[in-house]
């Protein structure tokens, strides 16, 4: 073979050897990217989020669907921009990326849709949310209940971190199966100030959802002066649940004809 042909080979192969160490580095580091934010979470926390199925298997997920049994309302979240849309046969709210608007023949919805518009996501997706950047963690004392000591592991936000950056999320986990049990947490959005006044949910009916394991009842809880009570209202269900790891349709979240951008 000619001595030419032969450097010409070398040379080739060496450059396409180069080429994929690159793209394969490139590729290590962004997914480094992706876990960064968790390098400092507490490791009990690592556990949950492994309990319930892990977070890189929640990363890869880009569409999330569920019903609200008794309202009634079909959810519909894009999970990497947090776009959402929720119809009911009254009324439709949406999330387009950057306003909130809602549809209705009547005002059956007197709430405010910028608030309500993604406040059940953030209680049903447990504990995933709560792996979110910019999220600061602490771990608390434990709440008691039936014989139980269940740890706690709380949430801040850094500032100007969604539209709620001062509230408060405590996550309770069981001790021996780190199954998420618990979650108190604090509501601010209206008086944009700091509260101790905490709410209390428990999680139960843990079903796996394409590997996932997400809750399908949750029941608030009376809770006085770090004390569990007693249930103060009905659970509320959570009906097909399904994800995709392909995106939505982004008409689904557009501001249909008609519709109003909700206020603040």
């Amino acid at each position: 073979m000619n001595f030419r042909i032969i450097l010409f080979f070398l040379l080739g192969f060496a450059v396409f050897s180069c080429q994929e160490a690159a793209e394969t580095a490139d590729t290590t580091s962004e997914t480094a990217e992706v876990a960064h934010h968790l390098d400092g979470a507490p490791v009990n926390l690592l556990k949950v989020l492994e309990t319930h199925g892990g977070y890189e298997l929640w990363e890869a997920q880009q569409a999330m669907t569920y019903t609200v049994a008794g309202k009634g309302e079909k959810h519909q979240i894009e999970l990497p921009t947090r776009k959402v849309r929720l119809a009911t046969d009254k009324y439709t709210i949406g999330f387009d990326g950057q306003d909130v608007w809602i549809q209705q023949d009547s005002a059956h919805f007197g709430g405010s849709a910028r608030f309500y518009h993604n406040l059940y996501f953030y209680f049903i997706a447990m504990p995933f949310v709560l792996a979110d950047p910019g999220i600061n963690y602490e771990e608390v004392a434990p709440i008691s209940f039936e014989g139980v000591d269940y740890p706690g592991i709380k949430v801040s936000y850094e500032a100007n971190v969604g539209d709620s950056p001062d509230d408060n999320y405590i996550l309770y986990y069981h001790p021996e199966t780190y199954v998420m049990e618990w979650l108190a947490y604090t509501v601010t959005y209206r008086s944009k100030e700091p509260s101790d006044n905490f709410r209390l949910i428990r999680y139960a009916d843990w079903k796996s959802i394409d590997g996932l394991i997400l809750p399908q009842q949750l029941t608030w809880y009376k809770y006085e002066e770090g004390t569990v009570v007693e249930p103060s209202r009905d659970p509320m269900l959570v009906e097909g649940m399904s994800f995709s790891t392909t995106a939505l349709d982004a008409a689904i979240f557009a501001k249909p004809e008609g519709a109003e951008v909700a206020a603040e």
